[in-house]
């Protein structure tokens, strides 16, 4: 029988992590600008503007619950086309037929 070597104790290494971003809190400045500028501007275009990223710019827009709204419609009236009326082709007297009833099988 072969005789039980001690073992050589196994040094442990710590592992290699890269460390955590702190993430930057939003000033009251900067909260501001982004909401005067929210509508005029494009997301991509604020989070250069104050050098964030572009999540997290959307999601302070989300948090303060900011939105574009809608494009507001013209307060216009339309008016439809006058038509006037041709004398009926056969395919549009087909049409005005009244349709009969169909004939069954007995």
């Amino acid at each position: 029988m072969r005789k039980a070597t001690p073992r050589k104790p196994v040094k442990k290494v710590a592992k290699k992590t890269t460390p955590r971003r702190r993430i930057k809190a939003w000033t009251a400045a900067e909260t501001s600008m982004l909401k005067k500028s929210y509508k005029s501007m494009t997301t991509s275009q604020i989070a250069r503007r104050l050098k964030r990223s572009l999540a997290s710019v959307q999601t302070k827009v989300r948090i303060l619950g900011l939105s574009k709204g809608r494009p507001k419609k013209a307060n216009v009236k339309r008016t439809a086309p006058k038509r006037t009326f041709k004398a009926a082709t056969k395919r549009h007297a087909r049409k005005a037929a009244p349709k009969t009833t169909r004939r069954t099988r007995r």
